[in-house]
């Protein structure tokens, strides 16, 4: 940089707009020169560039002028000739939207631990296998808040199923039941990267182990790392549920009996294996957002994380959803004495878009017929709705000392628990 703080010449000062590099004397007549050529010759139709300058650089500027004239004349024939050609336009189809379906895949049968897969497939979008912790606490209808492996072992792989529906407000299509135990369905065993190791305390005292790594098991230990936690966390339960969900996957993909055999227990069979099939040609799982909490001293559970839960449905299952807004909060209430009488209930409810937010037992056993409760005026019309779907067409209003809990009581009566014989 020169003393005086001006760039070198030939630079230009970005920070200063207007200048510009210096230019020669010689250079400006050459570029003003070659301005007024141009002007000049648009002027007169082209004739200065055609007339000899001088004697070499007309005659080179003329034989340009000519050839560039015959060319271009050329090119006007030539698109003369050429028929018009009617516009087109290319209209790529919209993807179509594929029937919706959800199949929970019930690894046990409910007298120890169980696991729990998910498998849906949107209308639009790759299909998902959604863990499900067996530990997680749900409402289980006709039974109050317990966790999914006991919702499983009060009544079976139907009950679980509803309990799951219930909490995430969620449609369930179809449930397929395995063997309690092992997996017999993949065969001789599949191969699991196992992320934590496992330890397993027996009852006799004696401890069964699981090293972490990438290694083929055999069905029976495959099933083991599904149902069991071990002496480790929940956490590291789920990842070892994810790998072994990733080990089954990749099986399927590369036999599709397996899927066949692994939801054969399902009501629709070929449609389980198709989705299963699906989910492993791309595969995908993940877990609903989850908090643990403790019960007691010794024992722990999860429940769905009320801060995130309700954009994971929106994002994941909304497709599935029993409907919209929020749902009606009811309470069923057994007046017969029958244990389990409201499940049936429960299911009607349920799938027309009501939450089963308690079940407990009425004032009384005796009840002969059942009756709908709306608790307060602003509950009337879900009252309404509750007992047209149940078959029950009175319905009563309690105004002086409404619950600010529910929204609608049902106590089940001898006449909807016969129903469900």
């Amino acid at each position: 940089m020169p003393a005086d703080g001006q760039p070198p010449a030939g630079r230009i000062n970005l920070a200063e707009p207007g200048s510009r590099p210096a230019r020669s004397r010689m250079g400006r007549w050459l570029r003003g020169g070659l301005v007024m050529l141009l002007i000049g010759s648009a002027a007169a139709g082209g004739f200065l560039l055609r007339r000899p300058i001088a004697d070499g650089v007309g005659k080179a500027a003329g034989a340009v002028w000519d050839t560039w004239s015959e060319w271009s004349s050329a090119l006007r024939r030539t698109a003369a000739d050429i028929p018009e050609q009617p516009a087109t336009t290319t209209t790529v189809p919209e993807p179509q939207p594929a029937p919706s379906r959800s199949v929970l895949l019930v690894v046990g049968d409910g007298v120890g631990s169980a696991a729990f897969a998910l498998l849906v497939q949107p209308p639009l979008g790759d299909a998902e296998l959604i863990m499900i912790p067996q530990t997680l606490l749900v409402q289980v209808p006709g039974f109050g808040e317990f966790s999914m492996a006991e919702a499983l072992a009060f009544g079976g792989p139907r009950l679980a199923g509803l309990a799951l529906a219930n909490e995430m407000g969620i449609r369930i299509d179809d449930l397929a039941p395995l063997p309690a135990g092992e997996m017999p369905a993949i065969g001789d065993g599949i191969v699991v990267d196992v992320p934590v190791e496992l330890f397993v305390e027996e009852a006799d005292g004696s401890r069964r182990f699981i090293a972490a790594g990438q290694q083929r098991l055999s069905a029976d230990l495959v099933g083991l790392l599904l149902v069991e936690q071990g002496t480790g966390g929940q956490f590291d339960w789920l990842r070892r549920q994810e790998a072994v969900w990733s080990g089954v996957l990749a099986a399927v993909a590369g036999d599709p009996a397996i899927g066949d055999r692994l939801t054969a227990g399902a009501g629709d069979p070929s449609s389980g294996a198709a989705l299963l099939a699906e989910i492993a040609a791309a595969p995908s799982i993940g877990a609903p957002p989850v908090d643990r909490v403790a019960l007691s001293a010794s024992r722990d559970a999860m429940v769905l994380a009320t801060d995130r839960i309700d954009r994971y449905l929106s994002e994941h299952l909304a497709h599935l959803a029993l409907g919209e807004g929020r749902r009606p909060r009811v309470e069923i209430l057994n007046g017969n004495g029958r244990a389990g009488s409201g499940v049936g209930v429960a299911e009607t409810l349920v799938g027309a878009g009501f939450y089963v937010f308690r079940s407990g037992n009425a004032d009384r056993f005796d009840y002969a017929t059942s009756q709908v409760i709306a608790q307060g005026e602003d509950a009337v019309a879900a009252a309404v709705a509750a007992g047209e779907v149940l078959g029950v067409p009175d319905v009563v209003l309690e105004a002086r000392a409404p619950s600010g809990v529910v929204d609608v009581s049902i106590i089940v009566g001898a006449d909807l628990a016969s129903r469900e014989d």
